[in-house]
């Protein structure tokens, strides 16, 4: 189905939601599981939490970078799952033990903040780092 709730989208922990379409959003924050097919617009923070799984489908784009401190925010053990392109205004913070997937050949991620990583950090898949910040 198409989003069409609060300008705040939450996954609570044992909730699995999936939509599909273009959103606009304030924030998201992912407790279990999250699947966004489309084009996902968030303006502010966006936090995959511990046992969170967040699989982007299409385009997002995160952050401002009238205020890079706007995070996109991979906890530990929480996943990340891409197919297609990103593209984070503000910073990407993989703590560690964050993973961050990249399904089929065609993906890419832009960052135009600072990227911090923590330790035991999984970057896996093909794709295009645009600015050369993983």
């Amino acid at each position: 189905p198409t989003y069409n709730g609060s300008v705040w989208l939450n996954v609570n922990s044992n909730e699995t939601k999936e939509y599909q379409g273009s959103a606009s959003l304030m924030g998201v924050n992912v407790n279990a599981n999250l699947t966004f097919c489309g084009s996902l617009s968030v303006s502010q923070g966006l936090n995959i939490n511990s046992g969170g799984v967040f699989y982007m489908k299409g385009s997002l784009a995160q952050g401002q970078q009238s205020n890079p401190w706007l995070s996109l925010i991979i906890n530990n053990n929480a996943v990340m799952r891409v197919e297609g392109d990103v593209v984070i205004y503000g910073h990407l913070i993989l703590n560690s033990g964050a993973k961050l997937e990249f399904v089929g050949n065609n993906s890419s991620i832009t960052i135009h903040g600072n990227v911090t990583k923590g330790s035991n950090v999984t970057i896996t898949g093909t794709f295009t780092d645009t600015f050369n910040k993983l």
